[in-house]
């Protein structure tokens, strides 16, 4: 949720987190990184 916070996406709801639960447990921690950073590269904050 931090990453799409840095990636400018502050309007969440808990059907974000419920998505954001979801591919995360779907993941491996390192995909989850790489995506993380990728949104958090895209708003500059990386």
């Amino acid at each position: 949720m931090a990453a799409l916070g840095a990636a400018g996406l502050t309007d969440l709801g808990p059907e974000d987190s419920s998505a954001m639960a979801q591919i995360v447990d779907a993941l491996d921690e390192g995909a989850v990184r790489a995506i993380a950073h990728r949104l958090a590269t895209a708003n500059g904050q990386a």
